[in-house]
C-alpha cells in the first residue's frame, strides 16, 4: 500500500499547475530525479520518517526537484515551497541514510541540496 506515500506528496502539492519548463541545464537531474521507483525504501530506513507524522522524507525531496525545476506557475511553486519546509526541510535529520538504500542508485543527497536550494533559498539548479 503506497498510499502513505502519496499522502505525502499531496500534502506538498507536488505536481505541475502550470505548463513544464525544460531547460537543457536541468536535464540530467531530472531525469535522475524521475527514476524514482517511490517504492518507500529512504522512508523505510529514515530515522525521521513515521507512517502518520508531518515528516514526507526524502521520496518527496527527489520528487520535488523536478517540480520546483518545471513548474512555470509561479504561485503554485511557492506555495509547494513553503508545504516542501514544513513538510521535509524543517523534519530532516540529515542522516541520508536514504543515499545507501536506494535501488534505482538515485543520487539523493544531490536532489535533496537543491531541492533544498530551490525551496528554502529560491534558486533554481
Amino acid at each position: 500500500d503506497r498510499g502513505v506515500i502519496f499522502e505525502q506528496l499531496k500534502k506538498i502539492h507536488l505536481w505541475l499547475s502550470g505548463k513544464a519548463v525544460m531547460r537543457e541545464k536541468t536535464h540530467e537531474l531530472r531525469f535522475q530525479s524521475a527514476r524514482c521507483l517511490m517504492c518507500g525504501c529512504c522512508l523505510e530506513i529514515c530515522p525521521n520518517f513515521s507512517a502518520g507524522g508531518g515528516f514526507a522524507g526524502a521520496l518527496a525531496a527527489v520528487n520535488a526537484y523536478r517540480m520546483f525545476n518545471q513548474e512555470s506557475d509561479e504561485p503554485h511553486r511557492a506555495e509547494a515551497a513553503k508545504r516542501y519546509v514544513k513538510h521535509y526541510y524543517a523534519g530532516c535529520g540529515t542522516s541520508l541514510a536514504c543515499r545507501a538504500i536506494c535501488p534505482a542508485g538515485i543520487p539523493v543527497d544531490e536532489l535533496i541540496s537543491r531541492s533544498n536550494a530551490a525551496a528554502v533559498w529560491r534558486r533554481r539548479s
